[in-house]
């Protein structure tokens, strides 16, 4: 499937792929967002003009799935994309080639194992049709959140789809159980809200980071506009921790939530940039699962995957790491 998204990706990106030009003030640059709350920075950007402001001629593109962005990357159809750390090596590792250049987003709440109200323990998915989006974070985190429960992927009947044909399947019972992202995981609850409830979540498994990537010839080429960029989003984060309120309105109306659960997501994340030790040691411990489980060759240079040196002219004092 990753494979048939990239050819296509290709043929759309050679078509699509802007002239190219020598500043920031002058560069368009291509985002690829996940659908979820993480991606609530960008959107407050653009809402308020941040990226404007700093001479950037911003396009996005909204996927289901972030590493979708992240693949588009690959295509030339993308220049920028957001995605947590699963995707992130596995696609890199598979050769495309982008480099990471911060943290935007992070959380310990947001992957939900949402079921039929009948198991109310991990135990009971044994023999059950389980969800997982392949190759996403939530992969990891469906496998890691069985085998708290003493459970293997041998014990469950794994069904591979993205959020968006999970969600429906589960609701009309065609699955038991399913590993989902938010606002995925809140909103396929509603969709049944007397059949479905929330098993268990990805706390004490797995905090995830987004890692903002750029195309490595975009960034080299045009090291300015990654710079503004990243500063356009710092501003972004400030704003929403000084308009909290106007920030999850703005989320609210994008998916066309309820207040209560709008302001239940957004809550569940910060907002920073950040290129920090939590960062580097989620990506070894992921990348060693991955490693482990045949889905990744070997562990990245982390000196060539990593690029700090953008968001510390930025931000200098949010470079913490040490590969």
């Amino acid at each position: 499937m990753i494979y048939r998204l990239i050819a296509a990706l290709a043929l759309a990106g050679q078509l699509l792929a802007p002239a190219p030009a020598s500043s920031a003030e002058s560069t368009p640059i291509r985002v690829g967002l996940d659908v979820g709350v993480n991606s609530l920075p960008f959107w407050i950007a653009m809402d308020k003009g941040f990226f404007e402001k700093r001479g950037l001629r911003v396009s996005d593109k909204v996927f289901d799935s972030g590493f979708l962005g992240l693949l588009a990357i690959g295509a030339n159809e993308g220049d920028t994309s957001s995605q947590s750390d699963a995707p992130t090596l596995t696609l890199i590792g598979k050769g495309i080639d982008a480099v990471v250049v911060a943290v935007v987003a992070r959380s310990a709440d947001n992957y939900k194992i949402v079921g039929k109200n009948d198991i109310k323990q991990g135990q009971a998915l044994k023999g059950r049709k389980v969800g997982m989006t392949l190759g996403s974070a939530c992969e990891y985190v469906g496998l890691k959140y069985l085998a708290k429960q003493g459970l293997s992927r041998n014990d469950v009947n794994v069904v591979g789809a993205d959020p968006s044909e999970l969600a429906p399947l589960l609701a009309r019972g065609d699955l038991d159980a399913a590993c989902f992202w938010e606002p995925w995981g809140r909103k396929t609850v509603a969709l049944a809200p007397t059949k479905l409830h929330v098993i268990g979540t990805g706390r004490d498994i797995y905090a995830v980071n987004m890692y903002l990537t750029v195309r490595r010839s975009y960034a080299k080429q045009h090291p300015e506009s990654v710079k503004a960029i990243l500063a356009g989003l710092q501003e972004a984060n400030a704003y929403i921790g000084a308009n909290k309120s106007e920030a999850i309105e703005i989320f609210r109306k994008k998916h066309r939530l309820d207040a209560e659960m709008a302001n239940a997501l957004v809550n569940e994340w910060e907002y920073s940039l950040v290129l920090d030790q939590q960062a580097i040691s989620a990506m070894r411990e992921v990348g060693s699962w991955l490693v482990e489980n045949k889905k990744l060759g070997a562990l990245p240079d982390w000196n060539r995957l990593i690029d700090a040196s953008y968001l510390r002219n930025v931000a200098p004092q949010a470079v913490t790491y040490k590969p």
